[in-house]
Parts: structure tokens; C-alpha cells; sequence
């Protein structure tokens, strides 16, 4: 069976969820050195490390990427609710719920009609259409949509884990100041910040859900009222999002094995969709 190299390179491969399921089911929580981390697969071992008090979303002392220090991409990153823990994950949270809570069916289909007519292309389908559609919900103007989309893009390919900054980070800072400006009327820091990086997730997991759903419905006649049905199956068997990391903070023991501070966990999200979330997902 044809494998991806290691587990990080396993999201960009064409099938890699026989290799995941190998892997929950033979190296459940074991240390690959081709990525330089332990690696958790399967329900039990991704729970374990969820719930371990050691296991952080970032290294200890460094609330931000190294290279983001002292930048306005810094700014934000440092405030979202997704990277960071206790009281300032909480503020984050709080932010997020506030501003979707008022979107709801009704008003996203609106805003989805507005901007339908100025995307063109699959990419811009995947990519900008989600951007553009959360961004009239949060009060932009249409004629200033895809330059918005363009921002948030240069921002999310700025944080994304193993960016070279040297290519992307100068695009990026100009994004994170152009968009904190234009929503600086959203209040606190923390809630300007998250408002950002819900436009940025839109462009990173909603484009590759719709990437996704194109890829699995290719070739298949749906009928239109079980469209929406196949859309949720997709992300329940193969989500956008396919592993998170985690820092330990101290030594520890995971799976009966002895990890020391320092070390860094990727966890197969992928691979136990249907245990974690209660979904019908793939199973290890």
C-alpha cells in the first residue's frame, strides 16, 4: 500500500486514511523522527494528550512565533482564541460566539447571494468565496470584498505552521494592519483580533471543506435536497483539518511513555473523527 512519507505529509496525500488507521491501530502514541515529534492516532491516545495538564497549544514563553515578534501580525495572533489557553482563550471564545451568534441561516444565504456573482473559478470558490461571505456579514462593503479576501489571505499564509517567514511575513504584516484598521470598530483588542482570524480560518479549513466536498461528489449525481447532507458527511469523513500540535510543558507520562519538557506532539485529528466528535466519520 502506497503510504505517505511520515504524518505531516500524509494531508497531501491523494488517500491517507489507511495510514492513519494503521497507525492508531499499531503506533498509537510513538516518537517519528522524520518530523522530529511524537505522534498521537486514535481516539484514546488524541484524548490522552487533550486532556494531559502539560500538553499546550503553544512552547512555553512563546505566546507568539519567534519571527512574529514585535510585528502586527503579532498583534493578532497573539489574541486568538485557537492558540492560546485559560483566561485570554476564554476572551477569545466569548468574541467568537458574540459575533457568529447574530449570523444566522438567513442572513449568511443573504450574504452568500451578494458575493456569489463576483467570484469566478474554483479557486476562488475554495479560497475567497468563504472570506468574502464573512465579511459582508461583518459590514463590508461588496465593491471592497475580494480585496479583503486578498488581505486575509496574505495573513493566513503568514501563521501557517512551516511558512518560511522570509517569503511570506513582509505580505502579511501590511494584511494584519489593513484589516485591524478596518475592524478596529469591533472593540478590545482580543475581539478585533478574533474577528480576523475567523476571516482567516474561512480561508484555510472552509476552503479546504469545499475542496474537499468537490473532490467526493465528483463524478456522482446528488440530488439537490441531499446536497447539504453530503456537504456534513464530507467534513465528517474527511475533515479540512487533519492534525493539530501540543507542547509539553514538563515531563510527563502519555500512554505509559515518558515524555520530556520540550517536546512537541502532533495529534491525528483525522484519524478517530468519529470518537472525538460523536460524527460518522473514520474510524480507528
Amino acid at each position: 500500500m502506497d503510504f505517505p512519507a511520515n504524518p505531516v505529509a500524509a494531508v497531501t496525500h491523494a488517500d491517507p486514511y489507511p495510514y492513519y488507521r494503521m497507525l492508531a491501530a499499531e503506533r498509537p502514541f510513538a516518537f517519528h523522527p522524520a518530523v522530529n515529534a511524537w505522534v498521537a492516532a486514535g481516539a484514546s491516545a488524541v484524548n490522552a494528550v487533550l486532556a494531559n495538564p502539560e500538553c499546550h497549544v503553544r512552547p512555553r514563553g512563546e505566546l507568539v512565533p519567534k519571527a512574529f515578534i514585535a510585528t502586527p501580525v503579532a498583534r493578532i495572533f497573539q489574541e486568538l482564541a485557537r492558540v492560546t489557553e485559560g483566561k485570554r482563550h476564554e476572551l477569545g471564545r466569548s468574541a467568537v460566539l458574540q459575533l457568529v451568534g447574530s449570523w444566522n441561516e438567513d442572513r449568511i444565504a443573504h450574504a452568500a447571494d451578494e458575493v456569489w456573482p463576483s467570484t469566478s473559478g474554483v479557486s476562488e470558490v475554495m479560497w475567497r468565496f468563504p472570506a468574502c461571505v464573512l465579511a459582508r456579514l461583518m459590514g463590508f462593503a461588496v465593491p471592497d470584498l475580494m480585496t479583503n479576501a486578498e488581505q486575509v489571505e496574505a495573513f493566513a499564509m503568514a501563521i501557517s505552521p512551516g511558512a518560511d517567514p522570509h517569503i511570506y511575513l513582509d505580505k502579511g504584516n501590511v494584511a494584519a494592519e489593513r484589516l485591524w484598521d478596518r475592524l478596529s470598530s469591533f472593540g478590545a483588542p482580543f475581539e478585533i483580533a478574533n474577528a480576523i482570524g475567523i476571516l482567516s480560518q474561512s480561508f484555510e479549513a472552509t476552503g479546504g471543506w469545499i475542496g474537499n466536498t468537490l473532490v467526493a461528489l465528483s463524478g456522482h449525481q446528488v440530488p439537490a435536497a441531499e446536497i447539504r447532507g453530503a456537504v456534513v458527511r464530507v467534513s465528517e469523513v474527511d475533515p479540512a483539518v487533519h492534525n493539530t500540535r501540543r507542547f509539553v510543558d514538563a515531563d510527563t507520562v502519555i500512554c505509559g511513555v515518558q515524555v520530556k519538557a520540550g517536546d512537541v506532539i502532533i495529534l491525528i485529528l483525522a484519524s478517530t473523527t468519529e470518537q472525538l466528535f460523536g460524527g460518522g466519520g473514520t474510524s480507528a
